[in-house]
């Protein structure tokens, strides 16, 4: 564990690059393989792990799934939805196509790269990752509790002017 609000598992990657051809165009078509247990020391990198006659293996030692205290109504949603998910923000990089930058459990971050245009890859989150998902949120339901109950408030304000008017007596 990283911190109080934070818990973070180190991972690997197996990411598969598939050449595709449409008319003139050809493309790479990426897929999230597996994701599998890290160690903490590992240094970031890539290499490759097999190459075929239009697909290319992949396996990023380095990267961490990453959640926070204030993503835990998200986490939670996830792990009780119908098939919980796994996301990998990724970046275009000119050396390996794809870099991923992000492992996360929560879906709206996931959305919001999406939406940006980012690459996101994802896959069904297997054990032993949403075990320890579920680990961080009973460690942290107290805090989920008191999200959950307590409605976000908006300040009242006055009306535009209303402050500023003189008031006559």
């Amino acid at each position: 564990m990283a911190g109080h609000n934070e818990f973070t598992h180190p991972v690997r990657l197996v990411l598969l690059r598939r050449w595709r051809q449409q008319q003139r165009w050809r493309y790479a078509d990426w897929r999230l393989v597996a994701v599998l247990p890290g160690s903490g020391g590992e240094a970031a990198g890539c290499r490759v792990l097999e190459t075929g006659q239009d697909e290319e293996h992949f396996i990023w030692s380095g990267c961490s799934l990453r959640l926070f205290r204030d993503g835990l109504p998200a986490y939670y949603e996830n792990l009780t939805g119908r098939l919980p998910m796994l996301f990998v923000l990724c970046h275009e990089d000119p050396r390996h196509g794809l870099v991923p930058v992000t492992v996360t459990a929560d879906h709206s971050e996931a959305e919001a790269h999406m939406e940006t245009g980012d690459t996101v890859l994802s896959m069904p989150l297997q054990p032993p990752l949403s075990r320890w998902v579920a680990e961080y949120i009973l460690e942290h339901q107290d805090y989920l509790t008191e999200k959950i109950r307590t409605p976000h408030r908006k300040r009242s304000r006055k009306p535009h002017g209303e402050a500023s008017r003189p008031t006559h007596r």
